[in-house]
């Protein structure tokens, strides 16, 4: 296996995280109300998102060389995923890979793993620059529980709303890729 080539910055950065995360677990062992609690639970939620993010820029850079299914390999061999989750970021990373918006508030740790996924479905039905160009339908995501926001996406989605009726496949149109339905009489 080929190595890095600048392995001791790597393994710099590896340390300082170690550390971080040392001093994550010294604040809950302290921590004696809920409010602590909830504190740090939001920034063991941003070190998450941003880690996540990690695993996406792993899995498109390996998609782009090798194919999604290499990539997937690589996510459930080497960080130890399921199959199931392997599959589902290297699907992630392919759309974030167009949603430049969507993968800074991941970066960030403003949006979870979850709710880029929500994003990116929204995404393949709708066009990833309708989504990720609606700045108020990023703030909602940063803004909502992972399960709230993946449930408004799909009633979105389902009425027409997020994608406007003649773009969403739900509502019987098709997708933003493709452009408008077609006109009643160019049909035959």
């Amino acid at each position: 296996m080929k190595r890095i080539a600048n392995s001791g910055r790597l393994r710099e950065a590896s340390d300082h995280i170690g550390a971080g995360l040392v001093i994550l677990g010294e604040e809950v062992a302290g921590a004696g109300s809920r409010e602590e609690m909830e504190e740090l639970a939001g920034e063991v939620k941003r070190v998450k998102a941003r880690l996540s993010s990690l695993e996406t820029d792993i899995a498109l850079r390996l998609s782009r060389a090798e194919g999604e299914r290499e990539a997937a390999e690589v996510l459930r061999e080497r960080m130890g995923m399921t199959g199931y989750q392997a599959k589902a970021i290297a699907k992630v990373s392919a759309g974030l890979a167009e949603m430049p918006n969507t993968r800074a508030k991941l970066e960030a740790g403003e949006i979870t793993l979850d709710h880029a996924t929500s994003l990116t479905n929204a995404a393949r039905e709708c066009g990833a620059k309708r989504v990720d160009g609606d700045r108020g339908l990023l703030a909602e995501a940063a803004g909502a529980s992972p399960d709230d926001f993946r449930e408004r996406s799909r009633e979105w989605r389902a009425d027409g709303t997020l994608c406007g009726p003649h773009h969403c496949r739900r509502a019987g149109g098709v997708t933003g890729r493709d452009g408008p339905p077609p006109f009643p009489g160019n049909m035959f």
